[in-house]
């Protein structure tokens, strides 16, 4: 296949623009070019800590994170590690609205299955030491 020509053209080799050509080739799609100013994955995903969080507010969102996880879980099964490690995510609320904001993550994610656990501040001070209590 040429770059000069595809019926798709992914503007950016970052970790969204791979995973859309790997769907559109799923899909039955070939005559797809990535361009990507440096290498693939070389950009800030790449730099990452690769947080994959299921804790999401917005429906597109959370089905995107589900369908990432169970992506990465496929390709495991065909003995491609891509190297993922499940370690959690702390977040934290500094005001009133943002608490509001986490009651209500806490809600739609556990309606998902997903473990959430709330912590104190001496808790959370255990696990993040940097943050100011």
């Amino acid at each position: 296949m040429s770059t000069q020509r595809a019926a798709v053209a992914i503007i950016g080799g970052g970790v969204i623009g791979c995973s859309i050509a790997w769907h559109l080739t799923r899909r039955g799609l070939t005559d797809i070019v990535i361009i990507e100013r440096n290498d693939l994955g070389s950009g800030a995903t790449a730099r990452s800590a690769g947080l994959v969080a299921r804790g999401r507010l917005h429906p597109p969102a959370a089905a995107m994170v589900r369908q990432t996880r169970e992506a990465i879980d496929a390709l495991e099964q065909l003995g491609h590690s891509v190297g993922y490690q499940q370690v959690g995510s702390l977040r934290v609320a500094v005001s009133e609205p943002r608490a509001q904001e986490l009651v209500n993550m806490d809600a739609m994610v556990a309606q998902a299955g997903v473990t959430v656990r709330n912590l104190d501040a001496a808790e959370a001070r255990t696990l993040a030491p940097f943050l100011d209590t």
